[in-house]
């Protein structure tokens, strides 16, 4: 039992004056990636599709997403793995997925989700196929985790 109920000094921190949509200090870094590094991932990627070597250059282009700031260097990444996705194969799709670890499947489906906001070029039936492999691979539980980030891809 509680000793003091009707105490209200365990309130140090008024909730109801922060605002949900400012942006923290915390949100603001970004996880290392730069121009540099977008370039070299994109020209990487570019390699390995020639040499169909699919799963590889997934893996490669959702290394080290930039998650803050630079909304020129999001798009860029965007469209790397954009175009790594529209190279894989519709059959290879399974596969490619069960061969990520569930922190690239996170970041997939983040990607995957900013796609279909997206909606460009009729992509969104490949990504939703995407999505469907996904969660049959990982759960439910990537949706949640992608959903409550607020770090956004």
């Amino acid at each position: 039992m509680s000793k003091n109920t009707s105490s209200d000094a365990f309130r140090q921190l008024r909730v109801e004056l922060f605002d949900g949509e400012e942006i923290y200090e915390d949100d603001k870094s970004s996880s290392g990636a730069d121009e540099a590094a977008v370039a070299a991932k994109e020209t990487k990627c570019r390699e390995l599709m020639n040499q169909s070597s699919s799963p590889d250059a997934l893996k490669i282009a959702l290394a080290d997403p930039p998650l803050g700031g630079n909304s020129g260097l999001k798009d860029r990444a965007f469209k790397v793995v954009m175009d790594v996705l529209n190279g894989i194969k519709n059959a290879e799709i399974k596969s490619t997925v069960a061969t990520l670890s569930p922190e690239e499947k996170d970041v997939l489906m983040k990607y995957v989700y900013r796609g279909m906001a997206a909606a460009e070029d009729g992509l969104s039936a490949s990504l939703l196929l995407w999505h469907g492999a996904i969660v049959a691979e990982s759960g439910l539980g990537s949706i949640v985790r992608v959903l409550a980030d607020r770090k956004t891809v």
